[in-house]
């Protein structure tokens, strides 16, 4: 092979890296990529009950689901059907029952 073959395979393969790279920067900037992410669901708030567990606060459109996160496992410890007006004295309100 040449040296001018060689430059123009390398030409090439720069030319389709490019090309890789700009695709997946349009494709982050799309308005229709910004659709698929959850906009409907939000975490709201969480609170720390022990080393790596968790309470969390969801809003799943209109419910509100307040989950327990610990490592390798979500559960839905209630579900509420409005805004809750203050996470900490629900999850207080939640313990003592």
């Amino acid at each position: 092979m040449d040296l001018a073959a060689i430059a123009q395979v390398l030409a090439s393969l720069l030319a389709v890296i490019l090309v890789i790279f700009a695709l997946a920067w349009v494709a982050r900037r799309l308005p229709a990529a910004g659709a698929l992410r959850a906009n409907w669901l939000q975490v709201r708030g969480s609170v720390s009950v022990g080393g790596r567990e968790r309470v969390v606060l969801v809003q799943a459109g209109q419910e509100w689901l307040v989950l327990g996160v610990a490592p390798g496992q979500v559960r839905c410890l209630h579900v509420l059907s409005e805004a809750p007006q203050d996470f900490a004295k629900l999850l207080a309100r939640q313990s003592s029952e």
